[in-house]
């Protein structure tokens, strides 16, 4: 995983490892980029959501797009680790979103 997100040119955010689980990287579009933790044997590939996903896209104004989105749905903004803000979305509440500012990416988990 480390070799492949060196490679990419841009940061690719994931969890770390996790025992029992395989990492599947994806890179769908430019700016975008996909780390999932497949357990029980399942193939890279595999249509079902329902694995640990971590997102990480290009958004040159990432923590403004965070923070109006908050303010949409009368939210507020959670800290997180390492100076990053997070949000749930009400509409979408397995997902959290994270950015940090001065940071031209979103990271949503």
């Amino acid at each position: 995983m480390r070799a492949a997100a060196d490679d990419a040119e841009q940061p690719v955010y994931w969890a770390g490892e996790i025992e029992g689980t395989e990492l599947e990287l994806s890179k769908p579009a430019e700016g975008r980029a996909y780390v999932r933790y497949l357990s029980g044997g399942v193939e890279a590939g595999d249509p079902d959501p329902t694995y640990l996903a971590i997102g990480t896209y290009a958004l040159p104004n990432a923590y403004a797009a965070l923070q109006a989105n908050a303010k949409r749905t009368d939210a507020k903004l959670r800290k997180a680790p390492r100076g990053f803000r997070a949000w749930v979305d009400p509409q979408s509440p397995t997902s959290v979103y994270l950015a940090k500012p001065g940071t031209p990416y979103q990271v949503e988990v």
